[in-house]
């Protein structure tokens, strides 16, 4: 899954890898870890939806992630992304 956004004019490209769980903000050709596949709560969660966060530019960055509650490891998921509250970008997949 990658979603691509911008920030002040700078482009910001989420990633998240759907079978190793890594998830991350590539801003500046810098790489910003959301979540690391090492982390145990990466691979279970009781909760529907998943929420990261970040600060680019001074600006608040929140993305989430929504499964289905029925079948979600074959359904696709719903993300979105949030600058300072508002929704910048959306989009489904694994």
């Amino acid at each position: 899954m990658t979603i691509v956004f911008e920030v002040d004019g700078q482009r910001v490209e989420f990633t998240r890898n759907g079978f190793t769980g890594r998830a991350g903000l590539l801003v500046d050709g810098e790489h910003l870890s959301l979540q690391s596949p090492w982390n145990p709560l990466t691979h279970w969660s009781l909760g529907r939806v998943r929420t990261w966060k970040a600060t680019i530019r001074g600006r608040g960055v929140v993305i989430e992630k929504r499964r289905p509650a029925l079948f979600a490891g074959f359904r696709p998921h719903a993300y979105r992304v949030l600058v300072d509250g508002l929704v910048v970008a959306e989009r489904e997949g694994h």
